[in-house]
Order: structure tokens, then sequence, then C-alpha cells
């Protein structure tokens, strides 16, 4: 019978994906002192069940304090800083950028080696923050039609500032107690 030979479905396609952030430094809670050297950590994860796929740039941009030098990163990611070389009066802006996708409920870490640079006696705290721009390649990303996505806000002390401080103890044995 060729009249119930027929069947429809509706199917649903999405290209949307819903990236989140977030950021620690490696130094934990201590101060950093002039000269040291520490990384943040960027992890970009794909909450989505499609994946970026390879070719899809994802994009990450930190603007770095003054008082940090973008010193490197590691593979997958590729990154560079503007201005190049690093001066406390003209902060660099890290551009950095992936193109071998994020597998659905998976996740990239980038890894952004940074130098801390102080003045004698000088103590700070930064807030640091990276945006995220959602992949090239026709991708939307859920919630941001802007396609900017912010990471949380990770906070650092840096410090020149020392104690100096000396303990001095003496023992005094008085006769009688053995």
């Amino acid at each position: 019978n060729s009249a119930n030979n027929t069947s429809s479905a509706n199917l649903t396609v999405t290209n949307q994906i819903a990236l989140a952030t977030s950021k620690a430094a490696s130094v934990g809670t201590g101060p950093i002192a002039d000269g040291a050297e520490f990384f943040y950590t960027i992890e970009v994860k794909n909450d989505s069940s499609i994946p970026v796929r390879s070719g899809q740039t994802i994009t990450v941009v930190d603007e770095l304090d003054g008082k940090l030098q973008y010193t490197g990163t590691d593979a997958p990611w590729s990154c560079n800083a503007v201005p190049v070389a690093w001066s406390a009066s003209t902060p660099q802006t890290v551009t950095c950028t992936l193109d071998d996708g994020i597998a659905a409920k998976g996740s990239s870490n980038l890894k952004l080696n940074v130098k801390a640079h102080l003045d004698t006696g000088d103590w700070a705290q930064i807030a640091n923050k990276a945006a995220v721009s959602c992949p090239t390649g026709g991708r939307v990303c859920l919630g941001h039609t802007d396609g900017v996505i912010l990471t949380n806000e990770h906070k650092i002390n840096l410090s020149e500032l020392s104690a100096d401080l000396s303990i001095t103890k003496a023992a005094a044995i008085t006769s009688g107690f053995s």
C-alpha cells in the first residue's frame, strides 16, 4: 500500500556551543617578589554537547598589569604580546589562539608564563582578567551575543617588603635546680 509508505520526524540542529572559563595563578596566596616567574592557567571549557572543531579559532586576550611581563606559553596555544618588549609604563596585551578545537564537554588549558617587576619596597595587589572570544567558523556561543566571555577575576599579591626580625633567647641557670 503506497499510501502509508511515508514517515516524517522533526529534528532540531544546533550550531551553538557554551564556553566557560576559569583562571588561577600558580603561586597560591603568598606574595610574589621582584623577578619571580610564575604562570596563570586559563581553562577554556566546552560545556556543550557538540565539539569546537579543529580549525575553528578560539581567542583569549589578557591585558597584563604593568608589573607583569609576558614570557611565553606552551603548545597547543600560540600567543603574542603587544608591545613585544616589557615596560611598566606600557602594559602588555597578550593575544592567544587555539586552532586544535575542544571536544564536547572537554577543555583546553592555556598556560600564560609571566615575570613580576617591582620597585624596591613596592607592594601591589593585581586583579587580572582575560577575555575569551567565541570560535570563528560560524559558531554561536550561547548567552553571548557579542561573542566575548569574561573569565573570573584572579588576585595576586606582589611584594618587595620583607620582615626584618630576629629573636635572641638566653637561658640562665639558677643554683639549686638540677
